[in-house]
């Protein structure tokens, strides 16, 4: 009886045992598979937020590439409106120098002093030279034709000492200009245009683009 006491206690002890090796080993399992479910939720939660750190940076970068694109067509738009309103105005500043310096010039044509006297024989020589025919026409406006007989003389002196044998004659029909003189061989084949009108415009075709690009 004693025998079989102690034989049913070591089957208990030993049940005991097994169960709490089993119970021991259960929680361990359980530990492990926490362990590895908080590693794996760690893990998914760092890559979650890099992923939307990235996503934000991506955004950020579109967003200010977005800006940046629209602050450059701004500045772009901006800069030529300027430019336009620049060359404009630069523009401006020219015709009226050249329109105050056109005015002196009138100022003169209508005074018909000694400097404008002086003017219209230089004009008159420097047409006469450049017409190949020996017979050559003048023709001025008419307030300068009383002025042209009293310096034909001295034209005629001075384009003969230069080109030779020639014959200037004086055009009963005034022109339509401000002043100057327009020569014409007699035979209409030639002719040569220096009437004030004609300077004052090739002045403006020669100066204002030089004059911009220096004020530019």
């Amino acid at each position: 009886m004693y025998l079989v006491s102690n034989v049913i206690r070591e089957e208990e002890e030993i049940l005991e045992a097994l169960v709490g090796e089993i119970s021991r080993l259960a929680k361990e399992e359980a530990e492990k598979i926490v362990r590895d479910a908080e590693e794996e939720a760690r893990k998914i939660i760092r890559e979650a937020e890099e992923k939307a750190k990235r996503l934000r940076e991506s955004k950020l970068e579109q967003a200010r590439k977005i800006i940046r694109q629209r602050l450059s067509r701004e500045y772009s738009l901006k800069r030529l409106e300027l430019m336009k309103q620049f060359v404009k105005e630069k523009y401006e500043l020219l015709e009226n120098i050249m329109n105050d310096a056109v005015e002196e010039v009138l100022k003169i044509v209508r005074s018909k002093n000694e400097t404008y006297r002086e003017a219209l024989k230089r004009l008159a020589v420097e047409s006469s030279l450049n017409i190949n025919s020996e017979n050559i026409i003048l023709r001025v406006v008419k307030e300068d034709v009383e002025i042209l007989k009293e310096v034909l003389p001295e034209i005629l002196k001075e384009v003969k000492e230069k080109k030779g044998r020639v014959d200037l004659e004086i055009s009963n029909e005034p022109m339509d200009a401000i002043g100057g003189v327009f020569a014409e061989s007699s035979d209409g084949r030639e002719y040569f245009n220096n009437t004030i009108d004609v300077r004052i415009n090739k002045v403006k075709e020669e100066l204002l683009p030089s004059l911009l690009s220096e004020i530019g």
